[in-house]
């Protein structure tokens, strides 16, 4: 309906007034179900998931409504239908990390399993594309939060395999870097990290993007935890770390770095000396 469209065209929302109408929660469920119910129309999918993004970040609290299996496994379904659209895949993506940011979502986490298959393959598609990569890395982060040790192993492996290969292939952006070393510091609980390998793979990665990274406060504080976290759940990583001269050049450091990336660096340097 024209209603319905007229909330849809994210260029047309006026967030700012939309914010002060009383039927703004009913225009968020309507976006949604037109959404879920025109699967076949590429505008519907592309502007209401702009749309509701828009919305929700605009105002927070009406993602709760939002925060269901039902309306996960509908966006899940999205990105299987058009994993060749580049913007629609935006456009959803958009939507999941803005709902899992503002959300808590442990109810969510068998859909949730099912979406980081789905957000592999976009990976694997879309490896060029910087925003692509940097919302599935988020999404990624995002959802481990709540499931990453119930996540199958060959499902984890495919993901760490995919995490490496973007920080290889987009090494020289601090941005897409730090949401690399995000998911990785979230992987670290899932029982694929014992697996010696992976893990020195993992910590490899870390450890390149560290020094390649020298001056990146969010690099080297990210960077940092993940390394931590890695060493805490696998304790025969710290010889790699050691002898790498990371805790030196990092340590070094210290007084160009925010306080959070100094304390990272400092419980690493402890860890080191057990």
């Amino acid at each position: 309906s024209c209603h319905i469209f007229k909330y849809i065209t994210y260029n047309l929302v006026n967030v700012e007034n939309l914010s002060h109408a009383v039927e703004l929660n009913s225009a968020v469920h309507s976006i949604y179900e037109a959404v879920e119910l025109h699967t076949f129309s590429r505008k519907v999918q592309l502007n209401g998931c702009i749309a509701l993004s828009n919305i929700l970040r605009s105002v927070p609290s009406l993602s709760i409504g939002l925060a269901s299996n039902e309306v996960l496994a509908t966006l899940s379904s999205s990105l299987q239908q058009y994993q060749k659209d580049e913007a629609v895949i935006l456009g959803v993506l958009s939507v999941l990390v803005t709902i899992l940011s503002l959300e808590t979502h442990s109810i969510l986490s068998v859909e949730l399993q099912s979406l980081l298959e789905r957000v592999s393959v976009v990976m694997e598609t879309f490896m060029d594309n910087l925003q692509i990569q940097q919302y599935s890395l988020s999404f990624l982060t995002l959802a481990l939060v709540e499931v990453a040790p119930q996540v199958d192993e060959s499902t984890m492996k495919i993901l760490v395999k995919l995490v490496l290969v973007t920080m290889t292939t987009h090494e020289t952006r601090p941005d897409i870097i730090v949401w690399g070393c995000k998911a990785i510091s979230q992987m670290a609980p899932h029982k694929l990290i014992v697996d010696k390998a992976i893990a020195e793979n993992m910590t490899d990665h870390l450890l390149a993007a560290l020094s390649l990274h020298p001056t990146s406060s969010g690099v080297q504080t990210w960077g940092s935890y993940a390394l931590y976290q890695l060493t805490c759940y696998n304790s025969s990583l710290l010889p790699l770390v050691k002898d790498s001269d990371c805790l030196e050049h990092r340590e070094a450091s210290l007084p160009h770095l925010n306080e959070e990336a100094r304390t990272y660096v400092e419980q690493l340097a402890k860890l080191a000396t057990l």
